[in-house]
Order: C-alpha cells, then structure tokens, then sequence
C-alpha cells in the first residue's frame, strides 16, 4: 500500500511537471467534438480518465473478492466455534 502511494505521487508530480513544460497548443477531436488546449492538459485529461477507467474495470472483481473474504471468515468462524478436536479455539489475525 505504502509503495503504490509513493507511485502514485511519482506519477502525479511527473505528469504535473510535464504539464507545465508543455503548453504549446493542440487540437484534439474527442468523440467526435473539437478540443482545442495545450498538450500537457490534453494528456493529464486523457490519464485521468485513463485512470478512472481502470478503476471501473477493477471494481467489480474487487466487489467480489470482498464478498468472498466476509463469506470465508464467517465460515472459518461457525467452523471454529463448533470444532470438537479442539480444547479452544485458535485465533486468527487480520
């Protein structure tokens, strides 16, 4: 978690960066409109959404795995609680 938020501000600062140093104008069509901006937004506007996108493809395997996990452990915990090999129930850690 640590390394991917260092990563994302690498990539922040860079992308902001170059943002600065390019401020040349550029025409773009985006689906089919007219764009008309310097090229450092042009490209931070298509990483945002680039970025978005990828979240949104993520999301719904994230979804699942959650819902996999909560199921998991609430059986891990009936097993444990009703386990009869066992004098006590071991615990198990987050």
């Amino acid at each position: 978690m640590f390394f991917s938020l260092i990563l994302m501000m690498a990539i922040t600062i860079i992308s902001v960066y170059f943002a600065l140093e390019n401020t040349e104008i550029a025409k773009a069509t985006f689906f089919g409109f007219p764009v008309e901006g310097s090229i450092g937004v042009i490209l931070l506007v298509t990483l945002g959404i680039g970025t978005l996108l990828g979240i949104f493809v993520m999301l719904p395997s994230m979804i699942s795995r959650g819902i996999t996990i909560a199921r998991l452990r609430r059986r891990v915990n009936e097993l444990e609680r009703y386990s009869p090999s066992q004098e006590e129930p071991f615990e198990i850690k987050d």
